[in-house]
């Protein structure tokens, strides 16, 4: 009964997983080791986000997209304790809920009936609206510091802090802890507080309103709305495999030194192989892993680093195995996010196989990944078996997101999303 209510009303998990984690941060946010709980529980947020505007097939790629630096700076951040990725992370959040805010609030807005559905959208809409703007304070009191005052303690004040401070001034409480010091500060105090007040008044005003015109709607015509039609358009990217494969390659292959200059612990050097299982079958994809392998060991990592080419294949393979079940699809979010997972888990499995197997030296852009399990484990096999999981874990599920939102929007371009979408019912059924 309680996962069907979850699965009917998608801003109700959203909605609850926010609430959570406003909950639960003040207790992680002092420790590295609790922060490894702490973002599996925001990762959760985020793709609850997504579930939530997944109305609109649009919405879910684009937001697919957008919680991918999100991702990739906080898993990475775990390790590497870096304020300025930290912050960036923090940034592409905070445009990352004004997306979600803006999706939902159309949801709510235009809505022909008001349900459960519509209800949860507006108060996870509120939620938002003062998650955002506690995250602007924080970035203005990074940027500026000393541009609040607080009357208790002696920082430094963390994420927690400045959230609070924000939902005190958008409900007007004013408890006055916590004052804007600096102009600018002040200002985008003011335009809260009138967001909050307005937000209320016209919120209940159209919800109203919405559930009046829905009922007399829907004794007019006797049932809801149709959707209007979209017209199919064949997309023969299967005729041109070898332009497909020379662009997933140089897609990997930038995507890795991309990464590698950044010194992030991903590769995300499967993305451009899964796009060419997507858009032109396992052959295609198969082909770009072997390609990928050989460019990058002749030009940084050596020739001996062609062993990876089976890692690569592999993620070829479990693409297009979940692809063939309807799994690798924006229509499905929560498949997708396990086809990923479960992909990356395998790739561990492999990459710990194959670094045994072929006596390879640790990689350097990982270490400090299996550092951070050493001091947690105090296990050297533990530790790097742990490593590999949580390399390849996030990095492969963020490269079969990515691969799926970007061939949706390569549907959409050419006018041929509805077929995509009935190809991926018909593989589920």
């Amino acid at each position: 009964m309680l996962l069907a209510q979850f699965k009917q009303n998608k801003s109700l998990t959203f909605l609850v997983s926010l609430l959570l984690l406003i909950l639960v941060y003040p207790f992680f946010e002092a420790s590295r080791v609790t922060s490894v709980v702490f973002i599996i529980l925001y990762t959760t947020v985020l793709l609850s986000g997504v579930y939530a505007i997944s109305y609109d097939a649009r919405y879910v790629a684009l937001g697919m997209l957008l919680i991918t630096p999100i991702l990739v700076c906080q898993w990475s951040n775990i390790i590497l304790n870096s304020p300025a990725i930290d912050m960036f992370g923090r940034a592409c959040a905070a445009v990352f809920m004004m997306y979600t805010l803006f999706a939902l609030l159309e949801r709510v807005l235009t809505a022909r009936r008001v349900g459960l559905n519509e209800i949860y959208g507006a108060v996870c809409a509120y939620v938002l609206i003062g998650t955002v703007f506690g995250i602007f304070y924080l970035l203005i009191e990074a940027a500026s510091p000393g541009a609040f005052r607080f009357s208790h303690d002696a920082g430094p004040y963390g994420p927690a802090a400045f959230i609070y401070f924000s939902f005190v001034t958008l409900s007007t409480a004013g408890f006055g802890d916590i004052v804007a010091v600096l102009p600018f500060a002040r200002s985008l105090v003011i335009i809260e507080i009138i967001i909050g007040v307005a937000y209320v008044a016209v919120l209940i005003g159209r919800l109203i309103s919405a559930s009046q015109s829905g009922r007399e709607e829907e004794e007019e015509t006797g049932k809801p709305p149709r959707k209007a039609a979209v017209r199919e358009i064949s997309l023969p990217l299967r005729k041109r495999p070898v332009g497909l494969v020379a662009a997933a390659v140089m897609l990997n292959f930038a995507a890795s030194l991309l990464l590698m200059q950044l010194r992030l612990p991903f590769f995300f050097d499967g993305t451009g192989t899964s796009l060419a299982v997507l858009l032109g079958g396992f052959w295609p994809g198969a082909a770009a892993a072997v390609l990928y392998n050989l460019l990058i060991a002749g030009t940084l990592w050596g020739w001996s680093s062609w062993v990876w080419m089976f890692s690569s294949l592999l993620v070829a393979a479990a693409t297009w195995f979940f692809y063939q079940r309807g799994w690798v699809t924006i229509y499905k979010p929560y498949h997708l996010i396990a086809a990923g997972i479960a992909t990356g888990i395998l790739n561990g499995i492999l990459v710990q196989a194959t670094t045994i197997l072929a006596h390879l030296p640790p990689y350097e852009g990982t270490m400090r990944v299996y550092s951070f399990f050493l001091s947690l484990t105090g296990h050297q096999a533990a530790a790097a078996i742990a490593e590999k999981m949580f390399v390849e874990i996030a990095d492969k599920t963020v490269s079969i997101m990515v691969a799926a939102a970007v061939v949706y929007f390569l549907h959409d371009l050419m006018g041929t999303t509805k077929a995509l979408k009935k190809n991926a019912v018909g593989r589920a059924s």
